[in-house]
């Protein structure tokens, strides 16, 4: 696996984790790990840029 493809998969997962944090943190109205559910949905989204960006340095 390349270095790119390594980041991508890296902040693919690293994205699904915090949204699920981030998700059960709304659900339940508390920050989690003490992170509001906000900065973590945040989080989320910007792995997901990086995760699409480095798939598409591969291109």
């Amino acid at each position: 696996m390349t270095m790119m493809t390594m980041m991508s998969v890296f902040f693919f997962v690293l994205s699904s984790i915090t949204l699920l944090f981030g998700v059960l943190g709304r659900l339940t109205e508390r920050p989690v790990l003490g992170i509001t559910p906000r900065a973590l949905l945040d989080l989320t989204r910007t792995c997901l840029l990086f995760s699409i960006a480095a798939k598409l340095l591969l291109r």
